[in-house]
């Protein structure tokens, strides 16, 4: 089973084949200048706090719509609780729809979403739980939203059958999120 938590954070196993492997590691460490440029109609720094003009997804609180350092946070912490949804289910779709094309970490993330999916690997439960919210506005453009991230052990699944086992663990995510279009965009994630 291939390990979706964020930068590889977490150890897999197959217990049927007693292999155990590492996770590989995110190096991400800033958006693409393209996508995240300076500008101050979209850096989120503006005190408008009218909803996105988006729809929020099903289970998203309706402060994520918002333009305020609140909202940011709280599309932050939707955007991690969708990865862990998103394996579960094997449908990363949404993720896709909440980060900027731009980000390397968001498209490796549903890349690997997709590929464990197409051979019928997916998680047994959405591993994540999420604590220590803060969100602070950033120089360039939108906010850097920090939290804690603990990843409860769980089970891979292949084709609906147990496969392998992923231990608990925990992990610092730093996200950096901005508006575009209406509405919040993941532009990249690290985990320390």
């Amino acid at each position: 089973m291939s390990p979706r938590t964020p930068a590889g954070q977490g150890k897999t196993s197959d217990a049927s084949q007693g292999e155990t492997s590492e996770a590989s590691g995110s190096s991400s460490s800033g958006a693409s200048t393209d996508e995240s440029s300076t500008n101050s109609s979209e850096g989120g720094g503006s005190s408008d706090s009218s909803p996105g003009t988006g729809e929020l997804p099903e289970g998203m609180p309706a402060v994520a719509a918002k333009r305020t350092k609140e909202g940011a946070a709280a599309f932050g912490k939707a955007y991690q609780n969708e990865i862990g949804e998103a394996s579960k289910s094997g449908d990363p779709s949404l993720l896709d729809e909440m980060a900027t094309s731009k980000c390397p970490p968001c498209s490796q993330v549903v890349k690997d979403i997709r590929t464990d999916a197409e051979k019928g690997r997916v998680r047994s439960a959405n591993p994540y739980s999420m604590s220590g919210l803060q969100a602070t506005k950033r120089p360039d453009s939108g906010y850097k939203v920090v939290m804690d991230v603990d990843v409860a052990k769980h089970r891979g699944l292949k084709n609906g059958k147990p496969y392998g086992t992923v231990d608990a663990t925990q992990f610092h995510l730093t996200q950096h999120v901005i508006w575009r279009g209406g509405g919040w965009k993941i532009a990249d994630w690290v985990v320390s």
